[in-house]
């Protein structure tokens, strides 16, 4: 018997052998003592990882979702907007290195930023999905925006500022208006029943 286990023991031995009046409070009171002492108290330090799984932390090896996720193709393509010739593709652009410091295939990690991009899922989302930490994802998905914009940001042409003006008056309700972000320049009716019925436009303009 360890040291600690014995100093626990011996606390607990006036609470054995004086029984106090109420004998469901002694009745406890015992079985806590012996529950501590043959299954001591988790560390209050721990995280939840190392309470489910004690000493046992590596608990993530990555998973080939790029595998089972092409056996279904529409689903593929609703989760991330390309099919998997084409993810395979955008790989051979990307150019990424493989190896040991990664949990996760260069093609996984590829749809894994792509199904960020489309879907948006939360960090947990993602690391139940590929079988990774979100402290992993998070660090990928860092990686893979730099990686993403120095591949491909030289097919993005932005107008020039007289292609710019050339759109104003598209908008006939904001003629300076050059374009919008996600909106529509038509006005959207709030139900009767909400506060402030007054009509709002839904549209962001940005103009020059």
């Amino acid at each position: 018997m360890d040291v600690s286990r014995r100093r626990l023991l011996l606390a607990a031995l006036p609470a054995l052998v004086q029984p106090p009046p109420d004998a469901s409070e002694y009745i406890n009171r015992v079985r806590s003592c012996l529950v501590a002492v043959v299954m001591p108290p988790l560390n209050p330090v721990l995280d939840i990882r190392h309470r489910l799984f004690s000493n046992d932390s590596n608990i993530y090896s990555g998973r080939n979702v790029f595998q089972i996720f092409s056996a279904n193709r529409y689903n593929f393509y609703n989760l991330t907007g390309e099919t998997p010739e084409t993810l395979i593709d955008m790989l051979q652009i990307v150019n990424l290195r493989n190896n040991s410091r990664h949990k996760l295939s260069p093609v996984n990690r590829i749809l894994l930023f792509v199904i960020w991009i489309r879907c948006y899922p939360t960090l947990m989302t993602l690391s139940a999905i590929f079988n990774v930490c979100t402290a992993y994802v998070h660090v990928e998905i860092r990686i893979m925006i730099r990686t993403f914009y120095a591949a491909f940001s030289h097919y993005i042409t932005w107008p020039t500022i007289d292609q710019w003006l050339s759109k104003r008056g598209d908008w006939d309700k904001l003629y300076p208006a050059v374009g919008a972000i996600d909106g529509t320049s038509h006005e959207i009716l709030r139900p009767m029943n909400v506060p402030h019925t007054h009509t709002q436009p839904k549209a962001c303009f940005f103009t020059i």
